[in-house]
């Protein structure tokens, strides 16, 4: 039986997605998201902290935030996967993102995406599917 490995944040980007195309024909893009807590302290004062995620995606999805930039705000969909490397002797890790699904809030990517320029009526976010191999999202 597998455990439950499902996650959903959301963030803003907090730079350009890295978009690499792969000697084997895969797209893989990389970014991180900002996502903020806000809460009260003991002394009672709103206090915010923030977290910042590591985020992999694959495929058209990945070849899609190509086209995205830092500060968009997102929701993404995915399962955590630990990433181990050797660096100098010593195995380095680090929790990731695999995103499944990545939903765009921000009113100016949904204009981009649907081709309605600035000043349109805002619509459904942005969605793309990791398997939506045949309908891209633009």
């Amino acid at each position: 039986m597998n455990n439950i490995n499902y996650i959903v944040i959301q963030g803003r980007l907090c730079r350009d997605p890295i978009v690499r195309h792969l000697a084997s024909g895969s797209t893989v893009a990389n970014f991180s998201l900002a996502a903020n807590t806000r809460y009260k302290s003991r002394s009672g004062e709103t206090a915010e902290e923030t977290a910042f995620i590591n985020c992999t995606v694959w495929g058209k999805l990945a070849e899609w935030l190509a086209e995205h930039h830092k500060g968009e705000l997102l929701l993404v969909q995915g399962r955590m996967k630990t990433e181990t490397w050797d660096q100098a002797g010593n195995t380095q890790s680090r929790l990731v993102v695999i995103c499944d699904e990545v939903h765009f809030l921000d009113p100016r990517s949904r204009d981009a995406a649907s081709g309605t320029g600035k000043n349109a009526t805002p619509a459904e976010p942005v969605l793309a599917k990791a398997s939506d191999k045949d309908n891209p999202p633009f």
